[in-house]
């Protein structure tokens, strides 16, 4: 569990790093959806209907696998993009 965190959030800040180069909103939504999609995931809703799209791919067990990482991930994401950093 400390590992999906962990890497979540620093894959997430460097992510959100790099995206608050080219745009502050695109990382707000970017984060904010794929918090979204997995909580909804939790509560049993299918948000990404693509699995009739997707053939050969399991897309509900890449949904509720590695919750964690992609929580954190998009929560570290949305901080890095708008957190102002200052030297002092």
């Amino acid at each position: 569990m400390m590992r999906q965190i962990s890497l979540g959030g620093v894959l997430g800040l460097a992510t959100g790093l790099g995206l608050r180069v080219f745009s502050r909103a695109l990382a707000l939504v970017l984060g904010v959806g794929l918090v979204v999609v997995e909580w909804a995931a939790s509560k049993g809703y299918n948000l990404l209907p693509l699995q009739r799209y997707v053939k050969g791919v399991s897309l509900e067990q890449a949904m509720t696998e590695n919750t964690l990482f992609k929580t954190s991930f998009g929560a570290t994401m949305i901080l890095a993009a708008f957190v102002q950093f200052e030297i002092p």
